[in-house]
């Protein structure tokens, strides 16, 4: 488990485009603390406030995420796909947790407009 101060970044890819939508996760564990034990399908008690996500991507974080995306895309040959990222607040290295390969894009602005561009675009 890796301590990320309760946020999680949602990397959604479509085409050579990334969006990135930081959400709540679960809160950072403490030693001694005992079994973290949840459902992934509510998690809301488990997971930081909303107001309380600090952390942020810094302009070269941004730049690391989007060659994680151009690789990803390219060594699974997806164009569609999504990624979760989260960071330590210490250190604030980044790590990637999960590949979706069809995420929900709950958070991107004018998603279905960009899908079916990309989806057209494809299709050419």
């Amino acid at each position: 488990f890796v301590n990320h101060g309760g946020a999680i970044f949602k990397v959604y890819v479509m085409g050579g485009e990334h969006h990135v939508v930081r959400r709540a996760s679960l809160r950072d564990y403490k030693p001694g603390q005992g079994v973290l034990s949840f459902h992934s399908h509510d998690m809301k008690a488990h997971c930081a406030p909303p107001e309380s996500l600090e952390l942020v991507l810094s302009p070269e974080q941004e730049r690391e995420v989007a060659s994680l995306c151009r690789a990803l895309s390219e060594d699974l040959s997806l164009t569609l796909f999504g990624v979760d990222i989260i960071m330590d607040p210490g250190t604030r290295e980044l790590y990637a947790i999960d590949v979706n390969y069809f995420p929900g894009y709950d958070g991107v602005p004018e998603v279905n407009d960009r899908l079916a561009r990309h989806i057209m675009d494809v299709a050419r």
